[in-house]
């Protein structure tokens, strides 16, 4: 192996632990989210931070006063947003939130370059791109709504002549600046894009890595009782069905869905499948963990005890 891949391989690593041990700690165990996913979401955090960071020195050598200032208070926010990871807040609110300041900084600093001739208003339509990534289908379409309608309240101010207050000089500078500008825009599409590769590959591998499928009708038998459930599908997922039959704390509710659990089976699916509501499902699921978590066992290890 090179010295320069195992310099990457390393700052990957590094870059994990902070983001596992640091950030998130125990936010997708205690939500019931899959942690790979919130991994993700962490690291397009970061990005915005570190991109939002170059632009501010970029625009503290322009002399962009309000650039630089706009671009701390996002820095300062965004960060501030990581104490959610240490709440019960839903993942698509923290999104979301994510989201509102990133747009929110983008749009004041296009009002205080030129409006609709801001060299910075490309960057408007990364917050619908990030959406489609972190969000369901609802709020992409909610997000994409409110880019439609900046741009054209952008395109109309232009066209009464409102809002062209221009601070941003690039005059003597603006090929360098374009340009640098156009990089960055790729740039952050393709970690975007990227992380959400790993992520998916990574999810993907781990599947078939533990052989853990479950189909549309299979699902439907948790609608019963956890011995009809044994009796249906106890040959296929033989060894986490013992297992949690061990566990006599567990009501057998409770193994149903701690079963739920390490099938990891999206909440909104069982919502429909079970006729249930999702935060049902949700303080089912933390019932679970919470009750494992007190007789010592880690949420995380039910799969590599069924496993081994």
């Amino acid at each position: 192996m090179s010295k320069k891949r195992k310099t990457n391989i390393n700052s990957t690593a590094a870059l994990s632990r902070l983001i596992t041990d640091k950030i998130i700690g125990v936010y997708p165990e205690n939500n019931g989210y899959q942690r790979e996913f919130v991994e993700f979401v962490t690291k397009i955090l970061l990005n915005a931070i570190v991109f939002s960071m170059v632009f501010c020195f970029g625009f503290f050598f322009l002399k962009f006063k309000e650039g630089v200032i706009i671009n701390i208070v996002m820095i300062v926010m965004l960060v501030a947003s990581i104490v959610f990871y240490k709440t019960k807040t839903k993942l698509s609110t923290i999104n979301n939130i994510h989201l509102s300041i990133c747009g929110g900084g983008i749009f004041l600093v296009i009002v205080y370059s030129g409006g609709l001739t801001s060299p910075v208003l490309p960057w408007l339509l990364t917050i619908p791109f990030v959406a489609s990534f972190l969000l369901n289908r609802i709020y992409s379409w909610i997000w994409i709504s409110i880019t439609v309608l900046i741009l054209t309240f952008l395109s109309y101010s232009y066209q009464i002549k409102f809002l062209q207050q221009n601070e941003l000089d690039i005059a003597l500078n603006h090929h360098i600046f374009y340009l640098l500008n156009v990089l960055l825009l790729f740039g952050f599409a393709i970690a975007i894009n990227q992380g959400w590769n790993a992520y998916f590959k990574k999810d993907k591998s781990k599947i078939e890595r533990e052989a853990v499928y479950i189909t549309n009708d299979e699902i439907d038998y948790f609608i019963l009782n956890w011995n009809f459930i044994k009796s249906k599908i106890g040959g296929k997922f033989h060894e986490i069905i013992n297992y949690l039959d061990q566990l006599d704390f567990l009501t057998p509710h409770e193994k149903k869905f701690a079963l739920l659990a390490y099938l990891k089976i999206d909440p909104d699916l069982l919502a429909e499948k079970l006729n249930v509501s999702k935060r049902t499902i949700e303080t089912n699921f933390y019932r679970v963990r919470k009750k494992l978590k007190h007789h010592k066992i880690d949420y995380r290890s039910i799969k590599k005890v069924a496993l081994n």
